[in-house]
């Protein structure tokens, strides 16, 4: 056997071989398809959240108010008043770090 005839033997093993591991790639891709699409939707939710805190602090308040039937308007004010309070204070804090002066009078009380 000359060297020309090993490395065409040579190289269709690897071509064969290339082959069977790339099958074997795309059966374990798609094992992980449906955990990665989890993965992908949670993220997006998490940054979903993280540009818009306040959005998602309202709809877990209204989540939580409608969950629980009773007294809802009673429910539903408290909630939107301590939403206020923690809101303010999230505004003043932001304000004084970012700014590091004085906050604002209308945000002292």
């Amino acid at each position: 056997m000359n060297h020309a005839q090993q490395l065409a033997e040579r190289r269709a093993l690897l071509i064969e071989r290339a082959a069977q591991q790339r099958i074997e790639l795309a059966e374990c891709s798609r094992q992980l398809e449906r955990p990665a699409g989890f993965f992908d939707k949670g993220y997006a939710l998490a940054r979903s959240i993280r540009s818009h805190p306040a959005l998602a602090m309202g709809a877990g308040l209204i989540a939580m108010t409608f969950l629980r039937k009773r007294n809802f308007f009673v429910k539903f004010a408290g909630a939107t008043l301590t939403a206020a309070k923690i809101g303010i204070q999230l505004a003043k804090w932001l304000l004084l770090r970012k700014s590091g002066s004085q906050p604002t009078p209308w945000l002292d009380r």
